[in-house]
């Protein structure tokens, strides 16, 4: 039923899924900071402004999960995380929800069936542009591509693009 391309497929959605991904808990450094400076106050700049204590790789921190849910009690040694202020939690909540519904959206369409599986001409996804939606399907900006992406049966692919907008 199943063919080997698409338990590859479901093997590495899998283990993307059951990854912790810290990468929304991600924060740019300010530069103007990391050079003695930025005029602004930790509470006004856009970007972080770490304590020396705090690990910072290739100009970005990672904010502490605990301190933004308001219970971090490492003292000793302090914490290696950043502790971010209000309006940087802000942000980072709202990156945070949305990771988690792109996550959720990508395990709901891998877990219904496709409606190849119910015996009926495949549809394969292709951006306007031509290039393959797959590439783009797991990067974690793909739903604010503006292109749109279209679905087409697997037989009108070898129609020229033209011909197969027109039957939209």
């Amino acid at each position: 039923m199943y063919d080997e391309n698409s338990n590859n497929l479901m093997a590495m959605v899998n283990h993307l899924m059951n990854v912790k991904d810290s990468r929304w808990l991600q924060l740019e450094v300010c530069r103007e900071f990391q050079r003695g400076q930025c005029a602004r106050s930790e509470n006004e700049c856009k970007f972080a402004h770490p304590p020396s204590h705090v690990e910072v790789q290739n100009g970005r921190v990672t904010a502490c999960y605990d301190s933004i849910k308001g219970r971090c009690t490492r003292e000793n040694p302090k914490c290696k995380y950043l502790h971010p202020p209000q309006h940087l939690k802000d942000q980072l909540l709202i990156n945070g929800r949305q990771n988690l519904a792109i996550k959720n959206l990508l395990m709901t369409q891998m877990s219904t069936p496709t409606i190849s599986t119910l015996g009926v001409a495949p549809l394969t996804v292709v951006s306007v542009f031509g290039i393959p939606a797959f590439f783009c399907a797991f990067h974690s900006l793909s739903c604010c591509s503006p292109e749109p992406v279209l679905l087409f049966p697997v037989w009108q692919l070898r129609q020229p693009l033209i011909a197969r907008m027109r039957t939209l």
